[in-house]
């Protein structure tokens, strides 16, 4: 289960089955908090409607499942959170909420390549891989990671590489794991994932590459720089 945490006036990127965390750390030093509501408001065709979430006494954080609520595309989602003391008295604090259940449409991953060099910087293995840009309709592109394997892979387990980037540029200088013994004339494949601001993702995959090294054996040493 993946937890969003919704902050003060900020908007926060979900699908339709996420679940997010509103925090309410709130106080009152004269007369104490007597207790909270949460309610989530949509901007309808006619007139706002509200859905009350939780009613009662402060709790440090309340979880939101959306999948329980009825959230539309397009339309503004706002969760309020109104606190009330034992004086009577309320105040409120609200964060942004907009919709995207589907992931990114994926780019393409060293299109129209079949072979790969692997040259060293030191005593690193390194390949140079860049992709075409994925692209999200609703939301926006938060970062890429990349994987580079000996299978073609999606689930990025058991990768050579695996780290985020931001989005510009489409590219980067991988370094592979030294424990890899990659030989001219094998075979590795590139993966590049893309995660928007709902949490929610793709992955685009190379086609098969073949490994071309300065000599026999891809490998580096402390002293020889290979280019």
């Amino acid at each position: 289960m993946l937890v969003r945490t919704a902050s003060e006036n900020m908007t926060l990127y979900v699908s339709s089955g996420s679940v997010i965390s509103v925090g309410s750390n709130v106080y009152d030093g004269e007369s104490g908090i007597s207790s909270c509501r949460l309610s989530l408001r949509s901007a309808g065709k006619s007139a706002e409607i509200e859905q009350l979430i939780y009613d009662g006494q402060v709790e440090a954080d309340v979880e939101v499942d959306l999948s329980k609520y009825d959230l539309l595309h397009g339309v503004s989602h706002t969760i309020v959170l109104e606190a009330i003391n034992r004086a009577g008295m309320s105040t409120h604090v609200q964060a942004y909420v907009l919709l995207d259940s589907s992931p990114p449409v994926s780019g393409l991953v060293l299109d129209g390549m079949s072979e790969i060099k692997v040259i060293c910087q030191g005593p690193s293995l390194v390949i140079s891989v860049d992709w075409t840009a994925f692209i999200d309709a609703e939301t926006t592109i938060l970062f890429h990671q990349v994987a580079a394997a000996t299978t073609p892979r999606e689930d990025f387990q058991q990768d050579l590489a695996h780290f985020g980037l931001p989005l510009e540029p489409l590219q980067a200088m991988i370094e592979l794991d030294p424990k890899m013994l990659l030989r001219s004339d094998d075979t590795i494949y590139v993966s590049v994932k893309a995660m928007n601001a709902a949490g929610m993702s793709s992955v685009a995959v190379s086609g098969p590459l073949t490994v071309r090294c300065t000599t026999d054996l891809c490998e580096c040493t402390e002293n020889i720089v290979c280019v």
